[in-house]
């Protein structure tokens, strides 16, 4: 079973506080209408079958079946889908839940649903590559936004995208990922005579330190250093990295934001 007992026993311990806005799950209620809307917009919930793998206390699972999906939350802890099923019994939600392993339920109900969810999971299990093979093994496309994969698992992720779609990411936010193409933008353009450092801030209870996101800037800034031949691209967007000072390359990508956000705004986009 592809489970952390220490990861289960954790979670059980708070089961009681999953449908307090304000208790330790907070983020979840917080995150779950943005979550919701990404998901509706892909999937187009309304009648369709929809398996929440990992569903703890069915907060997402119930806002999918509040937009006519019918959903069945899986989950191993006894005290979450307690809690779960409590909850039901005031929301009369159109949601089914059990305690069972996805990959036994693979076996047992195999191409059985039309919609898949996976959030907040991968990281808190031993082995998050199953996952993936399972989509494999099934064609199905995956979106992951979980970091802390080890070389190989990425490896395996990068091998898997030869036979379904994947789309990874260490953060799905629009305006961190404008940022990543200004930092990589930057990089390049100063060379190999610069050095780049990432910093962040984190609370004092945040395991994965440093963060996916902060890893990926600096993943970015090195290989841009290796490319110095975008200073040949810079050129061709109004910029001459050669003949201009550091001073005057930060004044470009400061005049460059303004023309970004237009972009972002012409996509309808909100960047929190």
């Amino acid at each position: 079973m592809n489970a952390d007992p220490a990861e289960l026993d954790k979670f059980s311990q708070l089961a009681h506080r999953w449908w307090d806005p304000q208790g330790e799950f907070r983020p979840l209620h917080d995150i779950n209408p943005l979550r919701l809307d990404w998901i509706d917009r892909h999937a187009h919930l309304a009648g369709k079958t929809v398996l929440d793998v990992g569903c703890g206390g069915g907060i997402l699972s119930e806002a999918m079946a509040g937009l006519g999906a019918e959903v069945t939350g899986i989950d191993l802890s006894d005290q979450a889908l307690q809690v779960a099923q409590l909850h039901l019994l005031e929301s009369k939600a159109n949601v089914t839940y059990r305690k069972v392993a996805v990959e036994e339920l693979a076996r047992e109900q195999p191409a059985s649903f039309d919609v898949v969810t996976c959030m907040e999971v991968l990281e808190h299990i031993p082995q998050p590559a199953e996952h993936v093979r399972a989509c494999v093994s099934s064609r199905r496309a995956i979106v992951i936004g979980t970091t802390g994969f080890s070389p190989s698992q990425v490896d395996e992720i990068r091998r898997a995208a030869a036979t379904i779609a994947v789309v990874m990411a260490p953060n799905m936010s629009v305006g961190v990922n404008v940022m990543m193409k200004l930092v990589e933008l930057g990089s390049r353009a100063l060379g190999p005579d610069y050095d780049v450092e990432v910093f962040e801030m984190h609370h004092r209870k945040k395991v994965d330190a440093p963060s996916g996101t902060a890893l990926k800037l600096g993943e970015v800034a090195a290989a841009a250093l290796a490319k110095p031949d975008v200073k040949e691209k810079l050129a061709s967007m109004g910029f001459d990295p050669v003949a201009s000072t550091p001073e005057e390359f930060k004044a470009w990508i400061l005049s460059e934001i303004p023309r970004w956000a237009k972009v972002i705004r012409d996509a309808k986009i909100e960047v929190q």
